[in-house]
């Protein structure tokens, strides 16, 4: 039973100085951007399978729960808020989002020389989004028609908890510690 079980635990922290090289703007929106992720997955592997492909690659199907936290703090300046029910403009609000999540994934697990893997994935889950505003220089004022065919892409305009589809799809290397 014990090579059927695998368990699995990544951080992640924002690199700032690359980050902000890459993305210099001289009126940013997103000021003072701070995150961080941490994820945990168990999976169930399935037997040794052969011949992945046709190219001779061994790999392990596997089932795998995925929970995750990713924490983020930052400061949006100039946009709107709705408290009330009514839509304020603000001059800037710092803004403390938490995003706690779970996705139930399948994949398959091909190595790579001694100790690395191959995880290729496909998942679908929940996210509960939990937003919270500190508003400085509210002003009462009827919300502006984007240019977006009618969508509103801020998901930052309330506060409170939200829930959200997660959907996974992709790659990662892993190293295996024996």
């Amino acid at each position: 039973m014990k090579d059927h079980i695998a368990f699995s635990l990544e951080g992640g922290i924002r690199f700032s100085r690359i980050a902000d090289k890459l993305y210099k703007r001289e009126d940013p929106v997103f000021q003072q951007y701070r995150y961080g992720k941490i994820r945990t997955e168990l999976k169930y592997l399935f037997r040794l399978k052969r011949n992945w492909f046709g190219i001779g690659l061994y790999g392990r199907n596997y089932l795998g729960l995925e929970n995750f936290l990713i924490p983020m703090r930052y400061r949006n300046s100039n946009d709107y808020i709705y408290l009330d029910n009514k839509p304020y403009r603000y001059e800037y609000s710092d803004i403390k989002k938490n995003i706690l999540g779970s996705c139930l994934k399948s994949g398959r697990e091909v190595p790579i020389g001694n100790h690395l893997i191959l995880d290729n994935f496909f998942g679908i889950g929940v996210r509960r989004v939990r937003i919270d505003h500190e508003p400085i220089g509210l002003i009462e004022e009827a919300l502006y028609e984007d240019k977006n065919f009618g969508f509103d892409l801020s998901s930052n305009r309330e506060n409170g908890v939200f829930y959200r589809l997660h959907l996974a799809w992709g790659f990662k290397i892993g190293y295996i510690i024996k």
